[in-house]
């Protein structure tokens, strides 16, 4: 049985990370390893074989985001193996491959920056944007699913779909659903939560939803958030919660298909891709991110109305608009 080789490197070296990003970095460099056909343990792989580590990444990833991401985790373990062995031998390599690394991030920013300032959808993003048609499509879809009497986890799975798309629709937050549990409003004497996961919390008296955020990226910014989510969300989950309880006491929101664990965030991206097949798209959560902020601010009319207005569309959004 392997152990966690790569986890416990960050532990000892990285140990200001927060748990976030010490599993987002794990779980990236035991997925390039596997990728690689390499035992777990094989870490130097990262060192001896940069290039084709490299080469194999760019061959399986057309995302920029998702490769920066990659090399960015590659890079930290790197650094912490060149830490626990401290041989003027092998710094040469060690700095080598990082080297190489951080000319793939660089080139892969100005991709990223180039693409971002022209304000058009890339090619994935347009095969990809779900009209309001698709959004009714797959929604009726996934209800069509859920089966009335639910008897086993793999029963439970199609509500489990059909929660997270419609929670995604109402909330275009990043992969934070599956560090979340799904609770009642605690009682007011006994309401400390640990900081260490987000929360769905259903409220019974008023039939109501609120998302308490404390795991995301920009926690460090923006602390801790909550939203009050839409409340026609409240019956749906609630149902839910009950169904769930049947399998497990894990108050996980999602369940994995035996409801045993919960999802991880790779995982929970994985499913949430596969949702509209129904109308031939794939799901992500950065698209959404992406459509609801176009659809709140549409952009073309923005830059046609500041070109007229002789400014920029930034000084129209920072001195003209208001709420």
């Amino acid at each position: 049985m392997s152990t966690d080789i790569i986890g416990n490197l960050l532990k000892k070296y990285k140990y200001d990370l927060s748990e976030l990003s010490l599993n987002t970095y794990k779980n990236n460099c035991y997925k390039v390893l596997e990728m690689a056909d390499q035992h777990p343990e094989n870490i130097n792989y990262f060192v001896t074989d940069t290039m084709n580590i490299i080469e194999m990444l760019r061959a399986k990833y057309n995302s920029p985001n998702t490769l920066k991401t990659k090399y960015a985790s590659i890079i930290v373990i790197i650094r912490c193996m060149e830490l626990d062995n401290q041989s003027d031998a092998d710094k040469f390599n060690y700095d080598l491959s990082i080297q190489l690394l951080t000319n793939e991030i660089v080139k892969l920013s100005e991709q990223i920056k180039a693409e971002l300032a022209t304000g058009k959808k890339s090619k994935s993003q347009e095969e990809n944007w779900l009209t309001e048609s698709d959004k009714i499509s797959i929604d009726m879809h996934l209800k069509s699913l859920i089966k009335l009497d639910i008897k086993t986890p793999a029963d439970l799975i199609y509500f489990r779909n059909y929660v997270m798309y419609n929670l995604y629709q109402a909330l275009p937050t990043r992969n934070d659903f599956a560090d979340s549990k799904l609770i009642f409003q605690p009682p007011k004497k006994s309401l400390d939560l640990s900081t260490d996961c987000n929360y769905v919390i259903l409220n019974k008296r008023e039939k109501s939803v609120r998302y308490l955020l404390n795991v995301y990226k920009t926690v460090g910014t923006y602390g801790q958030k909550s939203i009050e989510l839409p409340a026609y969300l409240y019956p749906m989950l609630l149902e839910y919660k009950k169904a769930k309880e049947q399998f497990s006491t894990n108050s996980s929101l999602f369940l994995n298909s035996d409801a045993t664990e919960s999802l991880s965030r790779n995982r929970m991206s994985v499913i949430y891709s596969q949702l509209g097949k129904i109308v031939g798209k794939k799901l992500g959560t950065s698209l959404n991110r992406h459509q609801a902020v176009s659809e709140t601010m549409p952009l073309d009319k923005m830059k046609k109305l500041a070109g007229k207005m002789g400014h920029s569309v930034q000084e129209a959004m920072d001195v003209y608009a208001k709420i």
